[in-house]
């Protein structure tokens, strides 16, 4: 019996021009939907809540594959207090 293939990551989505973006900061969907995030930002940021999402061997192979650090950050109290979490 011959082996299995892993499918194929989707085509990404085209991204906006974001020129001059200094931080970016990615949701799951993007990961799992495989967008390539290269050269848009000085860098890239998520929570830990956002990489706990991806379960997928895809996408966690998609995101080791990423030719840039994905910084972990949390939203300060300050900011869940003005409703942006």
């Amino acid at each position: 019996m011959a082996a299995r293939k892993a499918p194929a990551a989707p085509a990404a989505p085209a991204v906006a021009d974001l020129t001059g973006v200094s931080v970016l900061v990615v949701d799951a969907n993007a990961l799992i939907n495989g967008v390539r995030l290269d050269g848009v930002a000085e860098r890239v940021v998520t929570t830990q809540e956002v990489l706990d999402e991806i379960r997928d061997a895809r996408t966690r192979a998609f995101v080791a594959s990423l030719p840039y650090e994905i910084h972990v950050m949390e939203p300060s109290e300050e900011s869940c207090k003005a409703g942006e979490c």
